[in-house]
């Protein structure tokens, strides 16, 4: 008797719980699409760009070495949702070590500011039924290796 009173009281939390989980209150998201550029020219290599928020609600995307990028926050390629966010930019490989013979070549073509949600000055607000396209032009990194010639 007593397991029935339990599995029925757990019942009853359990319905309004699902239901507020999943029942009509999904997550709007919306395309956001751009291009990452450095000084004017196409990064020319993968970088992976992060929209924060002080929620920490992510969405996050390839950049590819020409510097278009699409979103992801659900599903692939889905966009972000709505709000203010602060845009980061990594490099999407980690640096080789020393010893390798990619090492001497390694180039990381943007500032390092642009890591950390506390340096990064980029900026964008995505909108609900807008156009959801940011462009940046973000300064090269003078302090990180660059390829020999």
């Amino acid at each position: 008797m007593r397991s029935m009173k339990l599995r029925i009281y757990l019942l009853l939390i359990a319905i309004p719980l699902v239901c507020a989980l999943g029942c009509g209150n999904r997550m709007k998201v919306y395309d956001v699409t751009g291009r990452i550029t450095v000084n004017g020219e196409s990064p020319g290599t993968e970088l992976i760009i992060t929209f924060t928020n002080p929620d920490n609600v992510t969405a996050q995307g390839l950049v590819s070495p020409d510097g278009t990028y699409t979103l992801s926050t659900l599903r692939k390629n889905d966009g972000a949702m709505e709000g203010e966010y602060r845009v980061l930019l990594r490099m999407a490989r980690m640096e080789p070590p020393e010893e390798s013979p990619d090492a001497a070549s390694y180039f990381v073509p943007i500032d390092s500011k642009y890591e950390a949600a506390t340096t990064s000055d980029l900026t964008a607000n995505v909108v609900k039924g807008g156009e959801n396209v940011f462009n940046f032009d973000v300064a090269p990194n003078p302090e990180r290796r660059k390829p020999k010639k």
